[in-house]
């Protein structure tokens, strides 16, 4: 690995370049670039497995953040958010806050900024910072679930805790290995297993007025990044289940991906080859009229695109077979 990939690289891009050396499809690939780099997670894929002051003997927690924020700190009732003495608002941001800080944690006066954007740290702010983090780690359990160094604050998660997004990025990257080098028999079931992960836009329940400032910064662009990706999870499933002739299948998973995001070209491509498949010319119209509406309703529609091309392509080849039909009939 190149010495400064090594002292300044992120983990993903350390990653990426490791598994470009084992399989040169991800090599120089669009996996790894962009915002990519910033999905949703600590401060490194890792940070929940590695060796830190955990306490001795705790039971591993079970963080779900796609979907609602839904956290188990052992056995199976999930933290009450529901602290006398709490807002559990203000609580489920601040869990959320700290998880993506990871090992090194947020300063106390980021966090006030975060739950109190108005007055004065220092007048106004300390002494419902300290009570909230009591109450955080009331709900947790535990008064060592968040610990404190100087002027920062982290989560004090247990030893091989299990956290979604991590788990979902990795069985999305086995599955779309799998998908590139043709073994759609062993893809399918890996990407089955990333769909059923994928409970919904990250931090779906969490208020609003919390993910503006700097806030807005750590989780907008990772749920972006993650709805991208399970929109890829879908259209990459119906291609596959389209391959194998299970076109109903394969039409639902376009749809799923087309919910995402209508204005996707990926996704109203991959629904548009579907009904090619199917033989529904009336439907390949109706789903690129769609498609249209709601990239003109995004504000960007080009004369003509790949979209187009493959629209009309797929047409003419139906239109062919129409035709074909007719003069065998004659």
């Amino acid at each position: 690995m190149p010495p400064k990939l090594l002292r300044q690289g992120t983990v993903d891009e350390q990653l990426g370049f490791m598994l470009g050396r084992v399989v040169p499809d991800y090599a120089g690939g669009k996996f790894f670039k962009g915002v990519e780099r910033q999905a949703a997670r600590g401060a490194s894929p890792d940070w929940l497995n590695r060796s830190r002051a955990a306490p001795t003997g705790s039971p591993r927690w079970h963080i779900h953040c796609l979907g609602q924020l839904t956290v188990f700190t052992g056995g199976n009732r999930p933290v009450d958010w529901q602290v006398s003495g709490a807002a559990p608002n203000k609580l489920r941001v601040l869990f959320a806050y700290l998880l993506h800080t990871g090992e090194k944690g947020a300063h106390s006066e980021r966090i006030s900024e975060l739950l109190w954007p108005e007055g004065s740290f220092e007048k106004t702010k300390r002494a419902p910072l300290h009570h909230a983090i009591a109450m955080l780690r009331k709900a947790l359990g535990s008064k060592d679930a968040v610990v404190r160094s100087g002027e920062y604050y982290r989560l004090n998660v247990p030893v091989g805790s299990w956290l979604d997004i991590t788990s979902f990025e990795q069985i999305c990257r086995r599955a779309i290995s799998l998908a590139r080098h043709g073994v759609p028999s062993d893809a399918l079931p890996v990407y089955f297993a990333a769909e059923r992960l994928y409970g919904g836009d990250l931090f779906e329940d969490l208020p609003l007025e919390y993910l503006h400032n700097e806030h807005e910064d750590r989780v907008l662009p990772r749920r972006t990044w993650l709805r991208e990706m399970a929109m890829r999870v879908q259209y990459d499933m119906s291609a596959l289940l389209r391959k194998e002739g299970r076109t109903a299948q394969a039409l639902d998973r376009a749809q799923r991906a087309i919910a995402l995001d209508p204005s996707s070209p990926e996704a109203n491509i991959e629904a548009m080859r579907v009904l090619h498949a199917q033989g529904r010319l009336t439907a390949i119209h109706r789903q690129y009229r769609q498609f249209r509406a709601a990239v003109e309703a995004a504000g960007d529609l080009p004369e003509r695109d790949e979209v187009h091309d493959i629209y009309e392509e797929l047409c003419e080849s139906l239109e062919g077979q129409r035709n074909s039909k007719v003069l065998a009939i004659r």
